[in-house]
């Protein structure tokens, strides 16, 4: 893949996963690998390692004591604003293909 097309590829993608981690509650790597994927991404564990160290998503506390990924600056994750796992993607897929 020529090196313009990856850098694209690449701002896509952390465009992707900011929307995902600001919309959805998501646990671990895994479950935003398989959001992902919906979204059309497919990556590996040491790529989302990486993105998630670029764009400073932490972990934060829900209400009910799980631990999910969360934007840089949001210290308590609102479930209130959340859709539900099943429809979690479909959101992201309206913003990413509003984009291109």
């Amino acid at each position: 893949m020529p090196e313009d097309m990856e850098k694209q590829d690449k701002k896509a993608r952390l465009q992707v996963i900011r929307t995902i981690v600001g919309n959805c509650p998501i646990e671990n790597q895994e479950e935003l690998a398989v959001e992902l994927e919906k979204a059309g991404f497919s990556t590996t564990q040491t790529m989302l390692s990486r993105d998630l160290k670029q764009l400073r998503i932490s972990k934060v506390r829900t209400r009910s004591g799980k631990s999910v990924y969360a934007l840089p600056g949001v210290v308590y994750f609102d479930p209130a604003r959340v859709w539900d796992n099943a429809n979690c993607c479909a959101p992201v897929m309206a913003v990413y293909c509003s984009t291109i």
